[in-house]
């Protein structure tokens, strides 16, 4: 199997699937930031390229697996992004997209963005001992309520020709979707009588 992990970062959710394929060769890591490539490299024997999820610089049908962890709020496009996902995996590939969703319901929504605005800045900067370390933590929060709203997400998949977008909901707030891009149709010969 081979898999492209979008926004690879420092290399979490590739860690991952190289446990899973067993092969460096066999993982490719795309990132927009020379700063996060780097990080990855550092810690992962895998290949990895300067890129955007909106234009991935790989040939058509290239990949079994495309991961994007945790970096869906930063994209600007859904439409552009997940129909370059679809066009860089091979028929019957599977995308699987992790993100942290705003929570549904007003007051757990509320209690959420009042811990990681902050409560967890004020732990950070405590810790961290730096102010920035703070800031860092309400973006972090801001992006997350910007996200996507998880119908969008599977109206967008679908859209880009995707079969069975679906989501699973952890803690209320982790979201993992997943959809395949459908096999090649074979074409039904007439029988001859």
């Amino acid at each position: 199997m081979t898999v492209l992990d979008v926004a690879i970062g420092t290399g979490l959710v590739a860690r991952e699937a190289l446990r899973v394929v067993d092969r460096p060769a066999d993982v490719v890591g795309v990132d927009v930031s020379f700063g996060m490539l780097s990080r990855a490299a550092a810690a992962l024997p895998v290949s990895l390229v300067l890129g955007r999820g909106e234009q991935l610089p790989f040939r058509a049908a290239s990949f079994d697996f495309l991961s994007l962890g945790y970096a869906l709020r930063h994209l600007d496009d859904l439409a552009s992004t997940f129909a370059e996902f679809f066009r860089v995996l091979k028929p019957g590939g599977v995308v699987g997209i992790l993100e942290i969703t705003r929570p549904e319901r007003p007051l757990a929504s509320r209690a959420l963005g009042f811990y990681m605005g902050r409560v967890m800045p004020a732990v950070a900067r405590v810790v961290g001992r730096r102010a920035s370390t703070g800031d860092l933590c309400r973006y972090f929060w801001d992006t997350i309520e910007r996200a996507p709203a998880p119908d969008a997400v599977l109206r967008a998949l679908s859209s880009a020709g995707f079969r069975d977008p679906h989501r699973h909901l952890v803690y209320g707030i982790f979201s993992e979707y997943r959809a395949c891009r459908p096999a090649v149709n074979r074409v039904a010969t007439p029988s001859l009588p």
